[in-house]
């Protein structure tokens, strides 16, 4: 009697345990739009190897009921498969009606039933109207007539200074091997006559004369074709610009100089030199028909032939005055160049800056609005999923206070201790365990790239320079580990201290840094990134895990691929 007794109070207890237990229960009913989900499960989010609490199927229509049994009002995860999933809030005995989009799981339709998630779409919605706003900002930059302009400018007047100092070497090749060609015949024939080693005069008459049809085609080849590719003397800034120009009219009467001293040196260069090259193209095709019929092994016509070139050789008026006079052109276009080309730059830089002033102005409201949610919430363990949408080193106060506001409320939970550890911290600290401070500058199109839009991925803020032999010496190392993580979720943020923006971008081709993220203020040392992170030489690297926390300092080659290795594996 006293066994069954026993027994049926054992009953009665575990009854009692799972009853209670499941009225601990929390249930989420979902509906997903635009659904190609079959199931879904709920873990922690924050811990690698969570226990799952709950899963179910979801229905063609996109509808699902999953009950969960969860041990405290935490943040977790719904997990959907092939690494999509939603971070969601939730509390036991919660009853939580919720409609979101599976094509974007951070636009949530509706929700009820928990004033977690109800914070959590607050949230949501500002900050894809601050998305907006950056996207219509950059927009604006990307297609303004004046950034545009210059930019393209920058590019192509850059390519075309090239090619014409390609042009220029030509030429002047053209000039001095013509003053060789008669320093020649006056050391094999000083008297005039044809006589001695004729062998060795032709090997070497017949090197300057192809040298010199060669160089002169591709003068010529350029007379044709250059107007095809550029056109600068017509092709000027046209519409409203957002920004009054200053030295506009200073800018283009430099350009139109420039234009002027190219057409007055390549005149001058067709003035002197069209009618002696177009002698020397008809005396190498005699050549060329002599070597072909074995006439220039005969003595006879290696004379007549020789004849012909010291006749040329003889009409030929100096060419250092004409040579010298190019070159002076030279010098002062050189400047221009330099002129034209900074211009350009600084119009591009104003541009971003108007574009950058304007996107402070319209983000403020919405900034102020976001700060304001998050600090009603403080006492809410969710918040910490939007917190560092103000990065502590700009908002040290804001983070205390909601930090100590969960430190009352949830003293035990992991991510509130170490966010406890972060408060403390020095502002601006970039020591390890630290939140990395906030970078966000233009890459070389003006677009703003900021570093805090890379938070969910492992990411390597990576300080160098063009002109810094070391930096580019590890430079394929970074690029292999790029190559092998990028997949894993690796990102690179590179932080220039170029001053040149040419220098800056052959140097990110050369080097085939193919990541999209590359910054720089172009203020050399004066960088204001590097300031920030206390960089005092370069190569300079941070490692960033996923929720944008310092986790090491200056790795390189095998230290930062055993530390890449820990994170991703093989």
């Amino acid at each position: 009697m006293k066994q069954r007794i026993s027994f049926l109070f054992t009953l009665i207890l575990l009854f009692s345990f799972f009853t209670s237990f499941s009225q601990n229960a929390a249930t989420i009913n979902g509906k997903i739009l635009n659904n190609s989900f079959e199931n879904v499960n709920i873990t922690i989010a924050y811990e690698a190897n969570s226990p799952i609490f709950g899963t179910t199927t979801i229905d063609k229509e996109g509808n699902f009921t999953l009950t969960a049994e969860i041990p405290s009002h935490d943040i977790y995860r719904l997990n959907f498969g092939n690494d999509k999933y939603m971070l969601f809030a939730l509390a036991p005995k919660e009853k939580v009606d919720i409609t979101f989009d599976a094509n974007n799981l951070q636009n949530i339709i509706s929700v009820t039933g928990s004033n977690s998630m109800t914070f959590v779409k607050g949230m949501s919605d500002k900050l894809a109207e601050s998305k907006n706003i950056v996207d219509s900002i950059n927009s604006l930059l990307q297609n303004d007539p004046t950034q545009k302009y210059y930019n393209n400018f920058f590019q192509q007047f850059n390519l075309y200074t090239q090619t014409n100092g390609d042009v220029d070497n030509a030429i002047l090749n053209v000039f001095h091997t013509l003053d060789s060609l008669k320093t020649l015949k006056e050391t094999f024939f000083p008297k005039g006559k044809i006589s001695g080693e004729l062998d060795l005069y032709l090997a070497q008459a017949n090197t300057y004369l192809k040298n010199i049809q060669r160089d002169y085609t591709i003068f010529e080849n350029y007379q044709n074709n250059v107007g095809n590719y550029y056109n600068f003397k017509n092709n000027r800034l046209s519409g409203n610009s957002v920004l009054e120009m200053t030295d506009q009219a200073s800018f283009y009467s430099n350009l139109d100089q420039y234009l002027q001293d190219l057409e007055a040196r390549h005149d001058l260069a067709k003035k002197n030199l069209d009618e002696p090259c177009k002698l020397v193209s008809s005396i190498n095709k005699e050549r060329d028909s002599l070597v072909y019929n074995n006439l220039l092994s005969k003595k006879s016509s290696k004379v007549q032939f020789i004849q012909k070139i010291v006749n040329f050789t003889d009409k030929l008026s100096e060419s250092n005055i004409a040579a010298n006079n190019y070159s002076g052109y030279l010098q002062y276009t050189e400047t221009l160049t330099s002129t034209l080309l900074n211009a350009a730059q600084q119009n591009v830089s104003n541009t971003v800056k108007y574009y950058q002033t304007m996107y402070n102005n319209s983000i403020e409201g919405v900034n102020k609005n976001l700060r304001n949610l998050i600090i009603e919430n403080k006492n809410d363990i969710t918040v910490l999923m939007f917190l560092d949408q103000f990065p502590i080193e700009n908002n040290v106060d804001l983070h205390k206070e909601v930090i100590a506001a969960l430190a009352t409320n949830y003293p035990e939970h992991k991510l509130v201790k170490e966010r406890t550890k972060v408060t403390e911290a020095k502002a601006n600290s970039t020591e390890i365990g630290a939140m990395a401070p906030e970078l966000a500058y233009a890459n070389p199109e003006g677009k703003i790239m900021k570093l805090s839009d890379l938070k969910g991925k492992v990411v390597l803020i990576d300080f160098w320079a063009s002109w810094c032999r070391p930096c580019r010496g590890e430079n394929p190392n970074v690029v292999k580990l790029y190559n092998k993580y990028k997949n894993k979720g690796f990102e690179v943020f590179s932080v220039s201290l170029d001053s040149n923006k040419d220098s800056w971008i052959a140097a990110i081709a050369a080097d085939k840094l193919s990541w999209p993220n590359h910054v720089s203020d172009l203020k050399k040392w004066s960088s204001d990134g590097a300031r920030i992170y206390g960089v005092r030489s370069i190569p300079c690297t941070f490692l960033v895990d996923r929720e944008g926390r310092i986790i090491a300092k200056n790795l390189r080659g095998e230290q930062l691929a055993k530390a890449l290795k820990d994170i991703f594996g093989e």
